[in-house]
């Protein structure tokens, strides 16, 4: 499971909620299904899953069927709360160039914000997350960087 994704987010009880994918290039919506298919597929029981990308945080819930988009928040508003440096400039040929893993580790950490309230000031999107229930179900919860855990060899 862990293979195919690069965030997970837990509750409070250790019940998954939230997986994500990252990609360091703005992505078509025939990409965006594949992701989704690969993270159902690989995460059949999380309520929750996020695609992000450098101009956007797209959110997906299910109840009982496939994922449905339910909220589509601004990278650059989000991750810019954490570095001032982002922004969503255009480029000659898209977005400013980002390394998917500094884009992994922004991500998380604006979850875990949301989980622990760890930077002053409100977390970007914490209204809107509350409105589709994603944020009772992570606050207090634990938010893994999936990415850098796979990056760890023990010897």
């Amino acid at each position: 499971m862990l293979d195919d994704i690069d965030i997970s987010v837990e509750d409070r009880e250790g019940r998954p909620v939230l997986v994500a994918k990252v990609s360091h290039t703005e992505t078509s919506a025939e990409e965006q299904h594949g992701l989704l298919d690969v993270l159902d597929s690989s995460c059949p029981s999380v309520p929750f899953a996020l695609l992000a990308d450098p101009a956007t945080l797209r959110i997906y819930r299910r109840d009982r069927g496939p994922f449905e988009e339910v909220a589509t928040l601004d990278a650059a508003e989000v991750i810019g709360h954490y570095s001032p440096g982002y922004t969503r400039a255009k480029a000659d040929n898209g977005f400013k160039p980002i390394f998917r893993t500094v884009l992994v580790g922004f991500v998380a950490s604006w979850l875990s914000d949301l989980s622990r309230r760890w930077k002053a000031g409100e977390p970007p999107g914490r209204d809107e997350l509350a409105r589709i229930g994603l944020l009772g179900r992570i606050e207090g919860g634990e938010v893994t960087n999936e990415e850098l855990m796979g990056d760890l060899t023990l010897s």
